[in-house]
């Protein structure tokens, strides 16, 4: 059978990933919006929290500045040629980098400040 411009159509054959209609802006919304995400949580976790930074919050702020990253890029990836299929890769990276994150704070939160050794950032007089 063939389609309307005569091309042969093969069962159980798809179109190249870079022709799937809307891929381009939906990776570009969904990395725009990721990476206000990224900054709304630094914004809550990161300033808005109670006490000093401590060296054990970069498990949760470097990966989160690295998640922003992926997210960031993700629109200039997807407008490059042939690039779709490395924009998804690049926003799932920076989506597994934002929750190992966010269960980094939550875990940073709810552990008992009293088991660990005070390492603040900052000095104390």
């Amino acid at each position: 059978m063939s389609d309307p411009d005569g091309k042969q159509e093969t069962e159980g054959s798809q179109a190249p990933e870079s022709d799937v209609p809307g891929a381009v802006p939906g990776l570009c919304s969904a990395g725009s919006t990721s990476l206000a995400l990224c900054g709304a949580f630094l914004g809550y976790w990161g300033f808005q929290g109670q006490g000093d930074w401590q060296f054990i919050h970069l498990t949760a702020v470097i990966p989160l500045f690295l998640a922003a990253a992926a997210f960031g890029l993700t629109p200039f990836v997807a407008t490059s040629v042939g690039g779709v299929a490395k924009a998804r890769r690049v926003y799932f990276a920076g989506l597994f980098l934002l929750l190992f994150a966010m269960t980094a704070a939550l875990w940073i939160t709810f552990t008992n400040p009293a088991e660990r050794q005070d390492t603040s950032i900052h000095t104390h007089p």
